[in-house]
């Protein structure tokens, strides 16, 4: 009888132990599915972010190929402006000479301002590339963080 109380006593301890290690285990599940949300939302948020990120760098790329576009137009305008106004001062005249002199600062001119532009639009894309391989990076981090802990969680 002793020993009947003795191992009935030891079950009950284990039954004990074993029910408070599943009440354990399955707080640490649902800690862990909460992690799993947390993650979840914060890697579609930056996708979304990473899709924000690459409209904004496609459309700075449309409007900076507009602009490159719309100055080569200019610039060879100009440079049949030029061209004509060159004829013109070889067949001779003052006035013909001062209009030319007149055209030719303001094709500098619009040269030194297309180069100015093209200077600021190089830079607007440099910086855009950069923000993107910033944002690509930052994503990349979350999902390999992502996988650990998801990995873990298993």
């Amino acid at each position: 009888p002793a020993a009947g109380q003795q191992r009935d006593m030891q079950g009950r301890q284990e039954l004990e132990a074993a029910l408070a290690e599943k009440a354990r285990l399955q707080k640490e599940v649902e800690r862990l599915r909460s992690t799993e949300l947390d993650l979840q939302r914060e890697r579609d948020e930056l996708n979304e972010m990473l899709d924000d990120h690459g409209k904004q760098f496609m459309d700075a790329l449309v409007i900076l190929q507009t602009d490159i576009d719309e100055l080569k137009r200019k610039n060879e305008r100009m440079a049949k402006e030029k061209e004509v106004l060159e004829e013109r001062l070889q067949e001779g005249g003052d006035s013909q000479m001062l209009a030319s002199l007149h055209t030719e600062q303001e094709y500098q001119d619009m040269l030194e301002q297309m180069e100015e532009l093209e200077k600021e639009l190089r830079q607007e894309l440099e910086q855009a590339q950069a923000e993107r391989d910033e944002a690509q990076a930052r994503a990349t981090r979350e999902k390999e963080t992502f996988a650990e802990k998801l990995s873990a969680a298993e």
